[in-house]
């Protein structure tokens, strides 16, 4: 495929994006998903919800143990950046860096909290 063809498909899939002519009966679709998309979106919501439990056991460390600081704060912004950096085939990596991205920016929230509401009014 050439990179003129792949342009004009990408414009005509930005095009039947934004140009919808919809009706009641395609929002009310209610036919079987194929079992790719299937696979595909059960894989989606775990890794959200194991990225939503990692924040919150990190959020539950900093509120017993006093987990944070400075070196959780470095870790999530770095994990971030290595995120934004890896390729997307290094799928597992890439889910991991967000697993240690969301424990810690879930274990440094109290340092947030405390910047943003522990100010001296005077």
């Amino acid at each position: 495929m050439k990179f003129s063809d792949m342009k004009l498909q990408a414009m005509n899939a930005v095009r039947a994006y934004f140009v919808r002519n919809w009706t009641i009966e395609d929002l009310m679709n209610n036919g079987e998903i194929p079992q790719h998309a299937y696979t595909s979106l059960k894989r989606v919501y775990l890794t959200l919800f194991f990225a939503m439990w990692s924040f919150t056991f990190g959020s539950f460390l900093h509120w017993t143990r006093g987990a944070g600081g400075l070196f959780t704060v470095l870790s999530s912004v770095a994990s971030l950046l290595c995120l934004y950096f890896i390729s997307p085939l290094r799928v597992r990596t890439r889910v991991l860096l967000l697993m240690i991205a969301a424990f810690s920016i879930g274990a440094s929230i109290g340092i947030f909290i405390k910047y943003f509401f522990d100010i001296d009014h005077e």
